[in-house]
C-alpha cells in the first residue's frame, strides 16, 4: 500500500533516472542508441518508463533505498546466443514470410491496443488496418543486422530492433500514403514513426486522452503531425515535441456542442472512476471513494461510472452501493454520452474524461485529496471547471452552485464558450484536409 505523495515521488525520481542513464550513455557513446541510422533514445526512453512506472518491486525498492536499477538482468552472451538460435532456426523452418496482401494507397493505421481500433472503426475514416496479428508474424521472421549496433541495444533492447526490422518491412509491403496512430505515447508508436521516417513516410497521431501532466511518454513522440483537441493541449505538448507539428483537429467524435440545454438534475453528478495506480495512492482512492459516499448521504444522486480496464473493489463497491443515491454505472453498458446528458457535474481525479464532459455541458470538477500534482492545462486559472483538495471545500462549492440559478447559467454559458477553445468542432471531416497537407509536394 503506497500513497499518493510516495507514487509521485518515485514517478518523478524515475524519470530523472531515465534521463541521466540515457545523457550517460550518450557521453560515453554518442552512437550508442543507433540502430539501421535511427537515433532509438526516444523509444528507449518510453519503453524504460512504462516498464518501470507500474512495478511495484521497483517502487518497493525506491521507497526503501530510494535507488533505481533500469537494466534488466542480461548479457552479451545470452543475447548474441539467442541471436544465433533465431537465425538457425529460421534457415532451417518452414516458416514463411506473412502475407501481405498488397500496397495501399490509402492511409495505414497502426494500433497497439484494441480499444484504439475500437476508436477508429467509430469514426469511419477511409484507412486500412495493420492487424496486430500480422506484426507479430512478421516478428518471428525478422533478424536484425547487428553489425553496426552498440553492445548496449543489443543486450538490453534487442526485442525493440527486431520490432524495428518487423515494421520497416511491413511498411515497405505496403507502401501506405502515410501512417496514423492513436495516442501515440509507448514504445512501439515511437517505433513505428522512426520506421515510417526512415522510408520517407509521414505520420499522424490523433489525441485518444490526456494525461494531467507530460510525462516521459508524451515527450519526444518524434510523429510528424499530432492532431490534438484544440490549443490548450497542443501548446503544453509542443515544448516537449519540437519536430512535430501540432495542428487544433478537434475532439474526433464531436462535429458540435453537445452540451444545449436539456432537463438536467441539478443534483445528478457523474463520478468517474480511475484506478488506484501510478500517481493516485490508495490513501487517495479510499478519500475519493469515501468523499462520493458523504455527497450521496446529503442527497445528491451519483452516477458512479466504472473504468472501461479496472472493476472497482468489493470494499468499495460495497460502500458505494449502500447508498440508495448511488448508481454503479457499467461502461460497456450505458454509453457516456448518455451517463452524461443526465448530470450537472463530473467528478474524478484527473481522468481525461473530465476534460471530455465538457463538450457535454456537464461542469468538470477534478478532486485530488492528498496529491499535490500541477495539472496541465492549468485549470486553476479558468472559470468554468473547479480543483479541489478538500472534502468540505467541494461540498460547500457545489450546494453554493446549486441554489443559485443565475451562478449555474452563468457557469454554463463560460463551459460552452470554453469547450469551443479546448475542443475545435468539424473533426470528423477533417481527416481528408490533413491527408491533403501530407501528400502535398511542399511537404
Amino acid at each position: 500500500m503506497f500513497t499518493s505523495a510516495q507514487k509521485q515521488q518515485y514517478i518523478d525520481a524515475l524519470q530523472k533516472e531515465i534521463l541521466r542513464y540515457c545523457d550517460a550513455l550518450t557521453n560515453a557513446n554518442p552512437e550508442v542508441f543507433r540502430f539501421n541510422k535511427t537515433d532509438l533514445r526516444p523509444a528507449i526512453e518510453k519503453k524504460l518508463y512504462f516498464s518501470h512506472v507500474d512495478d511495484n518491486e521497483t517502487l518497493t525498492r525506491y521507497i526503501k533505498t530510494t535507488k533505481i536499477d533500469l537494466n534488466k538482468k542480461s548479457t552479451l552472451f545470452s543475447t548474441y546466443l539467442r541471436h544465433l538460435v533465431r537465425k538457425v532456426r529460421l534457415t532451417f523452418s518452414s516458416l514463411d514470410q506473412p502475407e501481405v496482401y498488397g500496397k495501399t494507397s490509402a492511409p495505414l493505421a497502426i494500433t497497439f491496443s484494441r480499444k484504439h481500433v475500437q476508436f477508429l472503426e467509430g469514426l469511419k475514416y477511409d484507412v486500412e488496418f495493420l492487424p496486430d496479428g500480422l506484426i507479430t508474424k512478421q516478428m518471428k521472421v525478422s533478424i536484425p543486422e547487428l553489425k553496426n549496433t552498440s553492445r548496449f541495444l543489443i543486450t538490453f533492447h534487442y526485442d525493440l530492433l527486431v520490432f524495428f526490422e518487423a515494421m520497416s518491412a511491413l511498411l515497405k509491403k505496403k507502401s501506405p500514403s502515410f501512417i496514423l496512430l492513436v495516442e501515440g505515447n509507448s514504445h512501439f508508436d515511437c517505433i513505428a514513426t522512426l520506421c515510417s521516417k526512415s522510408i520517407g513516410l509521414k505520420s499522424l497521431c490523433i489525441q485518444y486522452g490526456w494525461a494531467f501532466t507530460v510525462h516521459l511518454g508524451f515527450q519526444r513522440m518524434m510523429h510528424d503531425y499530432f492532431l490534438g483537441w484544440g490549443t490548450p493541449f497542443n501548446r503544453v505538448l509542443s515544448p516537449y515535441n519540437e519536430c512535430t507539428k501540432f495542428i487544433n483537429f478537434g475532439h474526433a467524435y464531436s462535429d458540435t456542442y453537445k452540451g444545449n440545454p436539456i432537463d438536467r438534475d441539478p443534483l445528478c453528478i457523474s463520478v468517474l472512476l480511475q484506478a488506484p495506480a501510478r500517481w493516485i495512492g490508495e490513501d487517495t482512492f479510499d478519500q475519493f471513494i469515501d468523499t462520493c459516499v458523504s455527497l450521496a448521504q446529503k442527497g445528491f444522486k451519483l452516477l458512479v461510472r466504472e473504468h472501461p480496464s479496472w472493476k472497482v473493489s468489493e470494499k468499495h463497491s460495497a460502500l458505494l452501493i449502500k447508498e440508495p443515491n448511488v448508481n454503479l454505472i457499467n461502461p460497456t453498458q450505458v454509453s457516456l454520452e448518455y451517463q452524461m446528458h443526465k448530470s450537472t457535474f463530473s467528478i474524478t481525479i484527473m481522468s481525461s474524461v473530465g476534460f471530455e464532459s465538457m463538450l457535454f455541458g456537464v461542469i468538470p470538477i477534478f478532486y485530488q485529496p492528498y496529491m499535490k500534482i500541477d495539472m496541465e492545462p492549468k485549470l486553476e486559472n479558468e472559470d468554468f471547471c473547479f480543483v479541489f483538495k478538500e472534502e468540505m471545500e467541494l461540498s460547500t462549492h457545489i450546494e453554493r452552485l446549486i441554489s443559485d440559478d443565475n451562478a449555474l447559467e452563468t457557469l454554463r454559458l463560460k463551459l460552452k464558450l470554453a469547450s469551443q477553445v479546448y475542443f475545435e468542432y468539424g473533426a470528423q471531416n477533417q481527416l481528408l484536409k490533413f491527408t491533403e497537407i501530407v501528400l502535398s509536394p511542399s511537404k
